[in-house]
């Protein structure tokens, strides 16, 4: 392309970066309606972008045109052990937008020159949360070589219709005294996600860290925690976490932030059984939507949510760059 201009983004930027962030969210509620929620004002936004670009870890660029800034990238310096990203980059959902006329080159473009100084800050792994109701930004970054990792979906429960299965297992919701039961569930996500073919690291850490966070879930008056029991032995679970306004987040949302059944349970039909109870529980509370997330390689999760109704309406795209590329330079021979 032609004509582009580049400059590092500053909190000064903030007030323009809103204008396009804005922009794009109008665009966005035109094929997920349920995005024009009570957040979605210019002076949230503004603030929000004020918030992001004060960080002082934060490494972007805009493109101007004939004076014009027509997108911005910026990302985020972060280190991350649980996950296996290490040091890496991270772009959140409000941290990418270019103006409406603009073509998916604008962002490959983009992406060319503010990614030379990630890998210059040392960060060799780069993962963007992109919108997905202009697919523009997906075919960029598929361009791109980024590849799919993560999954933001919307479920609104009108559209949610019940499996109606046989099963007869025991829900409750837990409480004091669920403690060790908790406990035994919390390997669940991790063993899955330990296997083929998502094959997430997991350290003795993560391991210890997750069984006393599930173990404090009876203490959380955030959270909402759903149980399934066969002869007094927890064998699936599901929890729910109240959600303030946000970018991402529909009026009256609550979140589905884990969910699981234990292997040897598996197949009978555990996990419709417990969507259907819980479902009904959250219409009954008052609630029109549910959001959840998974990761794509996670074979159950990501078959098993859109069923439910989930609709996807951002991924999280990932590259990691090959470190050899600091000295292995065609400029040296």
């Amino acid at each position: 392309m032609k004509n582009i201009q580049y400059k590092s983004v500053t909190v000064n930027d903030a007030s323009i970066f809103s204008q396009l962030l804005f922009e794009r969210q109008e665009d966005e509620t035109e094929v997920f309606p349920f995005l024009k929620n009570e957040y979605l004002t210019l002076g949230n936004i503004e603030q929000l972008m004020n918030d992001f670009l004060s960080s002082t870890n934060i490494i972007g660029l805009c493109a101007f045109i004939d004076d014009v800034i027509v997108g911005y990238i910026v990302g985020e310096i972060r280190v991350d052990a649980y996950r296996g990203n290490g040091r890496h980059i991270w772009v959140p959902y409000h941290g990418i937008a270019i103006c409406r006329e603009q073509s998916p080159e604008l962002l490959r473009e983009l992406y060319s020159e503010v990614s030379k100084l990630w890998i210059k800050a040392g960060c060799f792994n780069h993962i963007i949360n992109i919108p997905l109701g202009d697919h523009l930004y997906l075919e960029a970054l598929q361009r791109l070589s980024f590849a799919i990792d993560h999954v933001h979906g919307v479920m609104p429960l009108t559209d949610f219709s019940s499996f109606q299965t046989s099963c007869q297992t025991k829900v409750r919701f837990a409480g004091k005294g669920d403690e060790e039961k908790l406990g035994s569930l919390s390997r669940v996500i991790l063993s899955s996600l330990n296997q083929s073919p998502t094959y997430l690291p997991v350290i003795r850490e993560t391991v210890d860290g997750i069984n006393k966070g599930f173990k404090d879930l009876v203490n959380d008056d955030e959270s909402i925690v759903f149980l399934a029991e066969e002869n007094d032995k927890a064998v699936a679970f599901q929890v729910y976490e109240y959600l303030d306004n946000g970018i991402m987040i529909p009026d009256n949302s609550i979140e589905l932030s884990v969910a699981g059944t234990l292997k040897a349970f598996a197949g009978q039909g555990l996990g419709k059984h417990l969507t259907d109870h819980t479902c009904e529980v959250m219409k009954e509370k008052g609630f029109d939507f549910i959001i959840s997330d998974w990761k794509m390689s996670n074979l159950s999760a990501s078959t098993f949510w859109p069923k439910c109704g989930f609709k996807p309406i951002s991924f999280r795209m990932t590259r990691m760059i090959n470190k050899d590329v600091t000295w292995a330079s065609i400029d040296k021979y």
